[in-house]
């Protein structure tokens, strides 16, 4: 295979550390050199259609343990969205619908996990709106997560 792959970030000879590659659980462990590995272009979900938050992992299993310090990644199931999306212009309205209350942090990243602009905003109700600023982003798919510092949900965002 070393003949194959020359690329420079080629991982060669390294144990990437699947769960339980004996009963077929090719995920990573929290611990392989494989996570944060992949190439640039990668499908935005993984095979179990987890979102690929930072760059994406080698392999067809995003592994989902490694998010922001403390944060655990809560499933996005409709409490978290962004709209416009697409967006054309140069805001867009965040919904969060959940029982947070007190500081969050909204951060946008790119597709290889680039964190472009952080907003920290008090939500002081359980559904709270907010207009986030893409004034001198660029036209793109990113991510935009909203964490209270122990939990984080993360949407998609596309600007045209």
């Amino acid at each position: 295979m070393e003949t194959y792959l020359t690329h420079a970030e080629d991982i060669n000879n390294e144990d990437p550390e699947f769960v339980s590659p004996d009963d077929f659980d090719y995920s990573l462990t929290v611990s392989s050199v494989g996570i944060d590995a992949g190439v640039d272009g990668a499908p935005e979900f993984d095979i179990d259609g987890n979102p690929r938050v930072n760059r994406p992992d080698i392999g067809a299993y995003e592994n989902q343990d490694v998010t922001g310090v403390g944060e655990v990644l809560l499933e996005n199931n409709g409490m978290f969205a962004v709209a416009p999306n697409p967006v054309k212009g140069s805001f867009t309205i965040g919904t969060l619908d959940n029982e947070w209350t007190g500081q969050i942090e909204v951060r946008l990243t790119n597709l290889l996990g680039q964190q472009l602009k952080t907003v920290r905003l008090d939500k002081t109700s359980d559904t709270f709106k907010f207009e986030f600023s893409l004034e001198g982003i660029n036209t793109g798919v990113y991510h935009l997560a909203v964490s209270n510092g122990e939990q984080v949900v993360v949407d998609r965002l596309v600007k045209l």
